[in-house]
């Protein structure tokens, strides 16, 4: 299992057909091929589901209720740094009770809660799922790079949209919606699952 963006890296390398470097930071052309594209292919990873490792569910009190042009008793907060979607579990109702505004969130109420995720560079933290797809985006952003072989890039591609599917289906993910507002209450990490094969739910642990 990857731990740190070296082993990222080196993985991707391998994809490639290149040889292992022994620190992402180094200076040698390897190195700074897979650090340069490094950050870009994990965003991307993780901003294409609501990885369950990555969910925050937070609750927002005493915000403030600014003016905001055309959004008269809405309150606001600024948007948590390194957004990159809100979620929400899919068994709770969807409301509008939130909006997006420049660089806040707009809430119908002054107590809101939020899911949401976040970019996370520690690797350490990822899953195996996640730790897959980041590996093959890197390895088809540094094979043209390195390679200068058309055909390695396309292979790469194409075991990468592979891969996606099946790393998405074992996340877990699917008990994530986008552009919802939530009806729990629970810190990062600690969502628990009930039910077997098929349509699952999430316990509601702090229900509001």
């Amino acid at each position: 299992m990857a731990s740190n963006s070296t082993d990222i890296a080196n993985l991707a390398l391998a994809l490639v057909g290149e040889n292992e470097i022994s620190d992402i930071g180094d200076s040698n052309e390897r190195a700074e091929i897979c650090n340069r594209f490094f950050e870009r292919a994990a965003k991307e990873e993780q901003r294409r589901i609501g990885w369950p490792e990555l969910v925050t569910i937070s609750a927002y009190s005493s915000l403030s209720t600014t003016a905001v042009p055309g959004y008269d008793n809405w309150y606001e907060t600024s948007v948590p740094t390194g957004l990159l979607r809100v979620v929400k579990p899919q068994d709770v109702e969807t409301t509008e009770v939130y909006r997006r505004y420049q660089d806040k969130w707009l809430f119908l109420e002054s107590d809101p809660v939020m899911a949401y995720t976040t970019y996370s560079s520690t690797v350490a933290d990822w899953s195996e799922q996640l730790v897959d797809c980041v590996v093959y985006n890197l390895a088809a952003k540094i094979a043209p790079m390195l390679r200068q072989d058309r055909q390695a890039e396309q292979l790469i591609y194409q075991l990468t949209n592979m891969v996606r599917p099946k790393a998405h289906a074992e996340s877990g993910n699917d008990a994530w919606g986008d552009d919802r507002y939530p009806g729990v209450n629970v810190a990062r990490g600690s969502l628990h699952r009930n039910g077997g094969y098929g349509r699952s739910t999430w316990l509601k642990v702090g229900k509001r």
